[in-house]
């Protein structure tokens, strides 16, 4: 089965393009194969260059950092060394003293830092027991509290050091020092640093380019600082198990998820800093490469493209050329004026080809003349039988009207009659605007409402491309008719009958509708008359008994087509539905087919 399925492709393959594609596929695999050990090489080294720069940028980043954290652990160990401070705050703390004997030393050294460093905010000094103490600005020195010193101070494993704390509060950041009293350890006072939030991360977001990103731990592993393109998700939810994993690499990276991860321990891990590289930079990187190999491969391509057209067109052209003629050719657009100028085998083919499609195109031509004129004579056979149906049914009307002694009544409905013959028995155009056609069906409609008493009420419900479009002639009264007689004649109720008809844009149709809320029909009654429908055009012709739906849905697929008609529901003591489809057809597509129907 396989060897048959390749044995039809070859021959479904013509010979120019296998020449075609033979030179392609050599002169491809080379440079395939070039582009991906090129492409595979560059990135290799690309990455290692990305990792040593970024390892570089690392180290800068832990000196700068580090260099930051030495200049408050300075001012935090001058105060350990002050002995008239360090005294006088035990002696505030424990010995419930006043802390005034010390506090223009106190408020010295804060000022001297808040004046050397503009990242500072706040310096500020806290009794360990109570929570008071003094905060120092660039404005003030005064009484304050922090209610967050015991949340950081019991959250914290005892295992970690306190002589440096970094914490995040809010938008700030916070650098800590716990004092402790050197003999017994007792805790005496809490030093805050307070940074502003460009504090620690200006370093780094000075070495951050376009796509990374980085997270500042501290050493509690709580983030700190999330910077520059952060948006992976992946580290958010699990940035504590890739930092325990980063840790254990020796080198301080590794690489999953399409990035790469550096580590770095700040100032013995009171910082932590995570960087994340996604391998992206590397195939942008590789943009102008892979540029360079592309254009390269389709000049190549090219060369070979063209010697092969040049050397499969002096073989095959002839060849070629017949074929595309008799694929392209068809009865009604072949032209035999092309001279030929050729003696051998391929001359001959081609004549005869010729020959062969002129012949032709006259046998279908007289053909589809024949269909047209049988088509148009059936289509006026089937509209000339609606006339003596209906003068049959009028005179009825009219003949009991008088027996009645309804004789006032009489010349309404032979004024409306004669409007209907008139229209009805003109054969000068066979389709007609939707609105002519409601117009005569009223003058029907008034007819039987003076038959009835005045008991049928009539309504419609047509858009107005609907009632511009054009519908064969005479259609909808034997639909109306077929309500009146089986649907609402035996009923004893207000009768009804309704009349909407809308454009379907998708199918190109018009559609109509009629519904009655009359006694309807069962299941068996409606099966019997939609097979009568499907019957065909010629039982209709031959058959008295289905002059009124069937003559209406043949004449509509005459005109429209075998998928267009009519199509019936009903439901027992519910009422009917009959639904027309039929072509949409303005005036302009009237005119085109009219003059199909005529060629």
């Amino acid at each position: 089965m396989k060897k048959e399925r390749i044995k039809i492709l070859n021959h479904k393959i013509s010979i120019q393009k296998r020449i075609l594609g033979s030179m392609l596929l050599i002169s491809m695999i080379p440079i395939l194969l070039l582009a991906y050990f090129t492409l595979n090489i560059s990135q290799k080294n690309m990455q290692n260059q990305l990792i040593q720069t970024r390892i570089l940028g690392m180290n800068w980043m832990n000196d700068k950092l580090t260099t930051e954290l030495g200049g408050y652990a300075d001012l935090f160990y001058s105060f350990e060394i002050n002995k008239k401070i360090k005294q006088g705050l035990i002696s505030w703390v424990i010995g419930n003293n006043s802390i005034d004997s010390i506090l223009p030393d106190i408020r010295n050294n804060f000022e001297d830092a808040l004046n050397t460093d503009a990242n500072i905010i706040s310096v500020e000094i806290y009794n360990y027991l109570t929570g008071d103490g003094y905060i120092a600005t660039r404005k003030s020195f005064q009484n304050g509290t922090w209610d967050k010193m015991d949340t950081v101070w019991n959250s914290r494993d005892t295992a970690l050091q306190s002589n440096i704390v970094v914490r995040r509060d809010g938008s700030d950041f916070v650098v800590m020092h716990q004092i402790n009293e050197f003999t017994t350890g007792k805790k005496i006072a809490v030093l805050v640093i307070r940074l502003n939030k460009h504090s620690f991360t200006d370093t780094i977001q000075k070495n951050i380019e376009e796509g990374e990103s980085a997270i500042l731990f501290n050493d509690e592993d709580l983030i700190l600082a999330e910077l520059g393109n952060y948006q992976n998700v992946s580290v958010q939810n699990n940035y504590i198990d890739i930092m325990q994993r980063i840790k254990e690499e020796p080198s301080g990276i590794f690489a999953e998820n399409n990035h790469f991860y550096f580590y770095e321990s700040i100032n013995k891990g009171k910082l932590n800093l995570l960087y994340i590289v996604p391998d992206q930079l590397i195939r942008n990187q590789l943009k102008d490469t892979v540029t360079i190999a592309f254009i390269i491969m389709i000049f190549s391509l090219l060369a070979a493209a063209l010697l092969s057209v040049l050397f499969s067109e002096i073989i095959s052209k002839p060849i070629i050329t017949l074929s595309k003629k008799m694929q392209t050719t068809d009865i009604h657009n072949f032209a035999a004026d092309v001279p030929i100028n050729r003696n051998d085998e391929i001359g001959l083919l081609q004549e005869s080809f010729e020959n062969m499609m002129t012949r032709n195109q006259e046998l279908v031509t007289q053909e589809y003349q024949r269909e047209i004129e049988k088509r148009n004579a059936q289509l006026r056979a089937l509209q000339a039988q609606i006339n003596p149906h209906f003068l049959y049914n009028t005179l009825q009307v009219i003949g009991g009207m008088s027996l009645s002694g309804k004789s006032e009544h009489i010349y309404p409905v032979v004024t409306a009659l004669s409007d209907i013959l008139r229209y009805a028995i003109s054969f000068e155009r066979e389709s007609v605007t939707l609105e002519q056609e409601i117009t005569y069906l009223k003058s029907y409609i008034s007819i039987q409402n003076n038959r009835f008493d005045h008991r049928l009420q009539f309504e419609t419900e047509i858009s107005p491309r609907a009632m511009q479009s054009y519908i064969p002639k005479l259609i909808l009264q034997p639909l109306v008719e077929n309500c009146l007689e089986h649907g609402l004649n035996k009923k004893n109720e207000d009768w009804k009958i309704q009349l909407n008809a809308y454009e379907d844009i998708a199918s190109d149709s018009l559609i109509i509708t009629v519904s009655d809320n009359g006694l309807g029909m069962d299941s068996t009654q409606l099966d019997i008359i939609r097979t009568s429908l499907d019957s065909g055009n010629k039982e209709t012709l031959n058959s008295s008994s289905h002059i009124g739906l069937s003559n209406v849905h043949s004449r509509i697929r005459i005109m429209s087509g075998p998928e267009y008609g009519l199509r019936i529901q009903s439901n027992q003591n519910e009422g009917t539905t009959i639904t027309i489809k039929t072509k949409l057809l303005g005036k302009k597509e009237l005119c085109e087919t009219e003059n199909t129907r005529q060629y």
